[in-house]
């Protein structure tokens, strides 16, 4: 055993906040806190890969404040799914109000969960007020409303700007496992009307121990089909509402599978993540306001496909060698030669040099191009070429790590108590109130 960090997490019992200490074992990532009254408490870290944790450990993201809120605007839901996180149809708690979406108004991003949001009688009502308030509507939904085009148009001209959409499976008996019901043929409905309206869609599979890991490949390859799909997401179970610990599967388990497919390394995972959060510091240069984005609790990596084969960006630019220039450059923000020294490096070293000693980088320029003629037509969306896979983690109250989760970039509001607290409390939060009823 190798201690690697201090931190601080909860009880599992009590959840008060306890000093905790990250350790590595046997190639894995643990972490162990001592509560005085219910003792020592060991689990595995959200970032259970040692490369993984390592680099988004070392991470920087924006200091200012998170911009994205999800708020639950029910808990009633349509299906009643086996790995539920938010136990859907059974803590309801007090009713969401549409003046409550009044009170998120310095978030720039609001997502609409629950339950089932579609099932709300007023969701359009709630998108035309966030358009209104100039906030940005993002749908997280199962999909099965999204199933009839005409309740899909009026989502568009309410004025929503994405959806994020659950697809675990292609098989039917998979989805009755996972879903309680045979769900597919209404979710590629779902996902074919989402594109006729050229409504950004990205595309969550929780996967499921012995279930649906294997067939990652052939999902997101249909997925893919779809031009409105740019990130496609394979995600652990989230250890709270209705789950059995036996359907679990690691993030490192996910994520050595999404390598294989794609032809990636770990470290692909870390320098995506790192860049988006580099990207994310380097705009709050010139706007003091910008809040944070992007986090660590959401490793990304970003292809581009050529030939059949999925090509890693840091393969098309030198993604290591543009974060260490970007770390400079954050690290002297107030000194504007360094911006300028970063920006030469850029066009001369990764756009024009680039452009005759990279047949990968000559490939991504051609297919801009090409597709330059969507830009002024409903597929516009089609312009970038490029893809994110990406890998979520979800604490409960025995592995959250409250040091790593503090530069959080989506933050909930609970109408319970309107407060506003990181996401994963949020539900951590409510998977308590529904135990103790």
């Amino acid at each position: 055993m190798k201690i690697i960090n201090q931190t601080q997490c909860l009880c599992a019992v009590c959840e008060r906040v306890i000093p905790a200490e990250i350790y590595e074992q046997n190639g894995r990532i643990f972490i162990k806190g001592k509560c005085e009254v219910h003792g020592e408490q060991i689990s595995d870290h959200v970032w259970d890969d040692p490369e993984i944790y390592a680099g988004m450990q070392a991470i920087k993201t924006n200091p200012g404040g998170s911009r994205q809120i999800v708020v639950d605007v029910t808990r009633k839901c349509n299906l009643n799914c086996k790995v539920c996180f938010a136990n859907a149809n059974q803590y309801q708690g007090n009713q969401f109000m549409l003046e409550d979406i009044d009170r998120t108004k310095e978030y720039s991003q609001v997502f609409l969960s629950g339950g089932e949001p579609t099932t709300h009688q007023d969701i359009f009502k709630i998108i035309r007020k966030l358009v209104s308030n100039k906030q940005k509507p993002i749908l997280f939904t199962n999909g099965v409303k999204l199933a009839n085009r005409s309740f899909v148009r009026k989502l568009s001209k309410a004025g929503l700007r994405s959806v994020l959409l659950q697809l675990d499976t292609l098989k039917s008996s998979d989805s009755q496992y996972i879903r309680r019901g045979n769900l597919t043929t209404l979710k590629l409905k779902a996902l074919k009307n989402l594109a006729e309206f050229n409504i950004p869609t990205s595309v969550w599979t929780v996967v499921v121990r012995g279930k649906n890991l294997k067939d990652i490949r052939k999902i997101h390859a249909r997925l893919f089909k779809f031009p409105n799909i740019k990130t496609v997401s394979a995600i652990p179970i989230w250890r709270v509402g209705r789950f059995e610990e036996k359907d679990f599967e690691p993030p490192s388990t996910i994520i050595k599978e999404l390598c294989q497919i794609y032809g990636l390394e770990t470290r692909d995972f870390v320098e995506t993540t790192r860049f988006v959060c580099d990207i994310d510091r380097f705009f709050s240069i010139f706007d003091k306001n910008r809040g944070r984005l992007f986090g660590k609790c959401m490793s990304k990596a970003l292809v581009f496909k050529f030939k059949n084969k999925y090509i890693s960006i840091g393969k098309i630019f030198d993604l290591e060698e543009i974060n260490r220039r970007l770390d400079t450059v954050l690290d002297n923000r107030d000194k504007r030669i360094f911006v300028f020294n970063f920006f030469t490096f850029l066009v001369f070293n990764q756009f024009l040099l680039n452009f005759f000693r990279n047949k990968y980088f000559r490939a991504v320029v051609w297919k801009f191009f090409v597709n330059l003629r969507y830009l002024f037509n409903k597929k516009f969306l089609m312009i970038s070429p490029f893809r994110f896979i990406t890998v979520g983690i979800f604490p409960n109250a025995k592995n959250i790590d409250l040091d790593f989760i503090e530069p959080c970039n989506s933050y909930a509001y609970g109408c319970d108590d309107y407060a506003f607290r990181p996401a994963c409390l949020h539900y951590i939060n409510l998977d308590r109130k529904q135990n103790s009823k």
